[in-house]
């Protein structure tokens, strides 16, 4: 099995990962239905959240290795053209709105780094222990998952015998 030199390895750690992903899924739904007001399924935003985490994955295997700046912006231009696949291919909407989706997607970079640096600040400077920084994400995720769960979960109407089952 090839080994992957540790020397290589970037400064990030996982706990920033995982804090970051949860409030950038929310800016991501928020940013797809307010701003750009189109919503997604689920599914997509789901699949956008996950490839944008796994620039994490390059930057903390490969962050000082030769050809680092080619790996990450080789991803970075796959994630811009799968981000405008994911939710814009086929929608017949103006060149600014498509200009406005891509846009989006270098916002949203900036929001998943902006997150994992708060969770890298709040460990490093108030000596919080990363523990609870992963308390806290999955805390996050659960209401994120509950948040999406009731957003779409089908509408039952109230009966007067809701509940019973006698009849």
């Amino acid at each position: 099995m090839s080994a992957i030199d540790p020397a290589w390895a970037g400064d990030v750690q996982f706990y920033e990962l995982v804090f970051g992903t949860w409030p950038t899924f929310i800016v991501l739904v928020w940013m797809w239905e307010r701003v750009l007001r189109a919503p997604l399924d689920t599914w997509r935003y789901v699949m956008i959240t996950f490839l944008a985490a796994a620039a994490f994955w390059i930057n903390h295997y490969f962050q000082r290795a030769p050809g680092w700046l080619w790996a990450i912006n080789l991803y970075s231009a796959a994630f811009l053209v799968t981000y405008w696949w994911l939710g814009a291919r086929g929608r017949a909407r103006s060149m600014g709105w498509h200009a406005a989706v891509i846009g989006t997607a270098f916002a949203l970079t900036f929001v998943f780094i902006g997150f994992e640096q708060l969770a890298r600040q709040i460990v490093e400077r108030f000596a919080v222990h990363e523990f609870w920084i992963m308390l806290v994400s999955f805390f996050g995720w659960t209401g994120t998952i509950a948040w999406m769960g009731l957003r779409h979960a089908p509408r039952q109407p109230a009966t007067a015998n809701s509940g019973s089952t006698n009849k």
